[in-house]
């Protein structure tokens, strides 16, 4: 970071693309798509037990991988990855490729939201040492 004016930049555009991303998990549109594709209650819940499961087994070696190369990139990568699971699901016709695009989606997921903390931590470190910003911005982004 140059100065404190790109580190408070930066720290603007992660607290927005974390709240974007987090809306994105919440889309109430899901279960009415699952449904007109013709899946049950139960290929929902089985799908949306995937998609939690990759979210949590590989959150830890996406956010150690972020560490090791970069988080920046993890981030973006794992927004991509969210708008082309998406765009995929818009071909999804069975369970089979729901689960699929479900399982793409989680690990984006994992890639991206698994980092948004860590840099918020960063950028905040850079303008404020003591802990406060870091706290303001972590609940703002928590109440998006």
């Amino acid at each position: 970071m140059k100065n404190a004016k790109d580190a408070w930049k930066n720290l603007r555009l992660v607290a927005i693309e974390s709240i974007i991303t987090a809306g994105i998990m919440s889309m109430p549109i899901m279960t009415p798509f699952f449904i007109s594709i013709g899946m049950s209650q139960e290929e929902i819940a089985f799908s949306q037990m995937i998609f939690t499961v990759v979210v949590i087994v590989l959150g830890i070696p996406a956010g150690w991988l972020a560490d090791r190369f970069s988080r920046k990139w993890a981030n973006i990568i794992g927004n991509f990855g969210c708008a082309i699971s998406l765009l995929l699901f818009s071909q999804v016709q069975s369970f089979g490729g729901a689960v699929l695009c479900e399982s793409i989606f989680g690990l984006s997921i994992a890639f991206s939201q698994g980092v948004d903390a860590s840099l918020l931590k960063h950028f905040s470190g850079k303008i404020d040492k003591g802990g406060k910003l870091f706290k303001t911005m972590s609940a703002k982004v928590a109440a998006g």
